[in-house]
């Protein structure tokens, strides 16, 4: 009896082992896949990567290649460049060719490819009759989706086109980026996604970037061997009987772009049927006229130009009683830009003189010598350096501690700059001279957590995301055609003017570093293209903001007046920023004010008798800015009185230190259990002996 008791409390022991070497087995399963886990690449987003990469090494040109394949015929594509934006084109169709075209202008041993696509409704009304629209679009934006930018213009047109017309739209990629033959450093991989900041070039990758880019042939990535190519392109369609008959529109470098085009057709440059080609354009549209003579190293005159235009608009007598009132309320009538002078004085003990001549190459505002050191006053979370001469005390002083005057004046370049947000500023400014405690610090504090996310999530994606730009090419238009090096010089005066300005984040310095980082560009220059005079008295429309900060209207004004005949006119709209049709909105209406102007032109047939711009006495402007982006920037939708209260998220106050060490607590935890399973079942396995032995006591 006692035997089979034993035999049976052992056989009940190793039951329990075998129960817990399958525990075991199973927990030291698990930790092994938890590892693998933590280790195991992201193939979906490693695929896109190298097809990315694939992609653009497959579309990578160089001089000693030859021949590439011609093939016009086009088939059907996505319509939009980026598939999380797709819900967005499910009326729209588009189709894509490739298109062979000489590399250079009198030879035919070499040549590249351009990628061109067109866009339709899909739903085409028979009733309506057929037109064609050649589209032209900016390219200076140095942004990965700015040709999504544009493409969602495109489809913005074509929801809203004339009642009488089916556009088709044509869209050709420029010479060197996109999907035509990409301008790019290839062999020093500055583009690369593991490269110092990923697909953005950086500082240090510039020179050997730019050594690499010598070797090419500089002076056929400009605007006139693009415009030679939009000739070749437009016409073998026109032979093909795509078309009889177009428009033609272009938006920023897409007009000076155009222009060039325009002027070869008339000089009959570059095609033996220039005449035809002429007399095939309807009309043509200019939205944001970027003239021959444009310089970008006066950039940032332009900007703070239209800085102190915006803000002295607050209380703009026409402004404020036909559109808001409330921003002189709020400001009582007085000048917005001295307003903003005092303010920094008051919180950051920055004050500024106005500059003559003499002193100031431009005649713009400086800093007075004395104070220039308090550009570094106050701190942030991320610095806790702080200015002896800014007091610290009070609303005021806290907010100079927390937002530096850096930052601040950082934030209130960029807002200016951007349309959605530029209301934003007037709420800052007036806040910062109440500087109450429950209804401004926070708001403020917020404001600058806002902007440095904002700025840093913008800056992760260009380095992320393959560019659909190339900032090669960009820089070599930029300071071959649109940059006086021997003005430039050493940069001195844009540096001064940057640090004397109130926009820290300057644009000319941005170009400048690039510029002297690569030795002047190898200091080349082009000849400047003469005008197109319009000898075929061609129906022109140039529409232009009033508040264009990278464009003045005044530039728009004097290029309306160098063109020769009749048949042309500027419109310009009031608030309008860049792009302006996206950027005049109507009341009780979902078609910008431009785009119903440009719609009047195209129905008309390019008749500018008939322009319609009624639109321009509805137009939607107000200084309280946009509810839901109010929200988003500063948790409240009232820009000036709304009070945001700070609610603290328990998650965010836990410490690096604290979650490390609930962390090794775990893991401790974890590795001492496997150490008792591990004992146990060593202990139960010796009591049971060996295999042989369990199974003679069980049987």
């Amino acid at each position: 009896m006692t035997s089979v008791k034993r035999k049976m409390k052992i056989a009940s022991q190793c039951s329990i082992l075998s129960f817990m070497k399958s525990v075991l087995y199973l927990w030291l399963a698990m930790a092994i896949m938890m590892m693998t886990i933590q280790k195991m690449p992201n193939v979906k987003s490693e695929m896109r990567e190298i097809s990315n990469i694939v992609e653009s090494s497959s579309t990578y040109w160089n001089e000693e290649q030859m021949g590439v394949g011609e093939d016009d015929d086009f088939i059907s594509c996505p319509v939009l460049s980026f598939e999380q934006f797709t819900n967005s084109s499910r009326d729209f169709t588009a189709e894509c060719a490739t298109v062979s075209v000489p590399f250079m202008e009198n030879s035919t041993a070499s040549s590249i490819t351009l990628f061109v696509k067109r866009f339709r409704k899909i739903q085409s009304n028979p009733s309506k009759q057929k037109a064609t629209l050649w589209w032209l679009p900016s390219l200076f934006g140095f942004s990965s989706q700015a040709l999504t930018h544009w493409e969602f213009q495109i489809l913005t047109f074509l929801k809203n086109q004339p009642d009488t017309l089916d556009f088709t739209i044509y869209a050709l990629d420029h010479r060197g980026m996109g999907r035509s033959s990409r301008f790019t450093c290839l062999q020093t991989q500055s583009e690369a996604p593991s490269s110092d900041h990923g697909y953005l070039i950086s500082d240090k990758e510039w020179p050997y970037c730019f050594k690499e880019l010598k070797k090419k042939n500089l002076t056929e990535y400009s605007s006139d061997a693009a415009a030679r190519d939009v000739i070749r392109v437009i016409a073998r369609f026109l032979s093909k009987g795509y078309f009889d008959k177009f428009f033609l529109y272009g938006n920023g470098y897409g007009t000076n772009w155009m222009l060039k085009m325009l002027y070869a057709l008339e000089n009959h440059q570059w095609t033996s049927d220039a005449s035809n080609l002429l007399n095939s354009i309807s009309g043509i549209v200019l939205d944001q006229v970027m003239p021959l003579d444009y310089h970008f190293h006066s950039i940032d005159h332009y900007i703070q130009d239209y800085m102190k235009t915006f803000l002295k608009s607050c209380n703009q007598a026409s402004i404020t009683s036909q559109y808001d009132p409330t921003c002189s309320l709020k400001f009582k009538g007085q000048d917005v830009y001295e307003w903003m002078k005092n303010i920094f004085k008051k919180v950051y003990h920055v004050e500024f003189v106005d500059s003559t001549h003499e002193n100031s190459p431009n005649g713009h505002e400086n800093f007075n010598s004395e104070n220039r050191m308090v550009l570094n006053s106050g701190g942030d979370d991320d610095h806790g350096d702080h200015d002896g001469n800014v007091s610290h005390d009070g609303p005021c002083g806290l907010i100079a501690a927390k937002v530096p005057f850096s930052l601040m004046n950082e934030m209130l370049g960029s807002f200016l700059l951007d349309p959605l947000r530029r209301n934003v500023v007037f709420g800052m400014l007036y806040r910062l001279e109440r500087c109450n405690t429950e209804k401004d610090v926070h708001i403020l504090y917020r404001m600058a957590q806002f902007y440095k996310k904002f700025k840093n999530e913008k800056i992760s994606k260009m380095e992320k995301e393959p560019s659909m730009t190339s900032d090669a090419l960009m820089y070599n238009l930029m300071f071959r055609e649109f940059w006086k090096s021997d003005e430039v010089k050493n940069g001195e005066e844009l540096v001064n003017f940057a640090e004397h300005s109130y926009l820290l984040n300057s644009l000319a310095l941005k170009y400048f570093n690039v510029f002297n980082l690569t030795s002047r560009w190898g200091s080349l220059t082009s000849d400047t293209t003469p005008l197109f005079t319009n000898k075929k008295d061609i129906p022109i429309l140039i529409l232009h903001g009033e508040m264009d900060p990278f464009i003045p209207s005044t530039l728009a004004q004097k290029f309306n007046a160098q063109l020769s005949g009749v048949n042309h006119k500027l419109v310009l709209i009031p608030f309008s920023a860049s792009s302006t049709m996206i950027n005049s909105p109507v009341k009780n209406s979902n078609i910008h004010c431009s785009l119903q102007i440009m719609n009047s032109f195209l129905s008309a047939n390019g008749n500018l008798n008939q322009l319609n711009t009624d639109c321009l006495n509805h137009l939607q402007f107000n200084f309280t800015g946009i509810p839901y982006i109010n929200k988003e920037m500063i948790g409240t939708t009232d820009l000036y009185e709304g009070v945001y209260t700070f609610h603290a998220v328990p998650t965010s106050n836990v410490s690096s230190t604290t979650f490390i060490a609930v962390v090794s607590g775990l893991s401790v935890g974890y590795f001492v259990g496997l150490v008792i399973v591990v004992f146990v079942v060593v202990t139960m396995r010796m009591t049971c002996l060996n295999t042989e032995s369990y199974r003679r006591l069980t049987h």
